[in-house]
């Protein structure tokens, strides 16, 4: 085999590692209302909206996203990959230019949704006392 079709093969393994490495992952953005809010995707701190992370596109994949700021109820949403508009056209694009990506296609999708805005809801205030209950006292303070 010939120095060019070495150096031909390495530039196919290339681009095809490039078009795996690009179309094999999502950046989704979170943001809440208000601000500030810690964001947990799958049990792991990311950081605080705003913010990104990363998803693999590839189908079937599913991330719990919850946000968490103190005085509010926690915010959880489920994002998952599926066939989307983005699959399609990798499809057409392998189809035409006869690319690998007629081989990838089945196992790339897009992240729904891309992004995540949660309007973050108050926790409810604690109960306030009865002012007719008697007062309560410490085991050691009853009388025998």
């Amino acid at each position: 085999m010939d120095r060019r079709c070495l150096t031909r093969t390495s530039q196919r393994a290339a681009a095809l590692a490039l078009t795996v490495a690009l179309a094999g992952c999502q950046s989704v953005y979170v943001q809440s209302f208000p601000h500030g809010a810690e964001v947990w995707v799958d049990g792991e701190r990311v950081g605080t909206t705003p913010c990104r992370f990363k998803a693999s596109t590839v189908i079937g994949c599913e991330y719990e996203v919850e946000l968490r700021r103190p005085g509010y109820l926690p915010y959880r949403e489920l994002v998952a990959t599926e066939w989307g508009p983005g699959s399609t056209w990798n499809l057409l694009a392998g189809l035409l230019f006869l690319s690998p990506l007629i081989v990838l296609t089945p196992f790339f999708g897009d992240v729904v949704p891309g992004a995540v805005a949660a309007q973050l809801e108050p926790a409810p205030a604690p109960p306030a006392p009865d002012p007719a209950a008697p007062p309560w006292r410490a085991p050691d303070d009853e009388v025998h």
